[in-house]
């Protein structure tokens, strides 16, 4: 989902392929930030929320943290929530290379 939009663009060639990739995590990056800031307004255990965690899992040095962010939005405090969520995104940003 993420880098497929990528790998489609044919008149880029091979150029596209080698930084699809990087584009993927660039969105998915995107849309678990997006996700850290409504979680206290609006649920964000989504479909696209878990895809992009999906996507990022085999890029992490540490693969369990991302589930860690998917268990911070599910914390019943909204204060709290967002700041687990933030926090794992952080963490998460960290270990998941360029």
């Amino acid at each position: 989902m993420f880098s497929d939009v990528y790998r489609r663009v044919t008149h880029f060639g091979q150029w596209a392929d080698e930084t699809a990739d990087a584009y993927g995590r660039r969105d998915a990056f995107e849309v678990l930030q997006a996700a850290a800031q409504a979680c206290t307004e609006t649920e964000q255990r989504t479909p696209e929320v878990r895809a992009a965690l999906d996507f990022l899992k085999p890029f992490a040095t540490r693969p369990a943290l991302v589930e860690r962010f998917w268990g911070a939005l599910a914390h019943p405090d909204p204060a709290a929530r967002q700041a687990a969520a933030r926090a794992a995104f952080s963490v998460l940003a960290r270990h998941i290379p360029g």
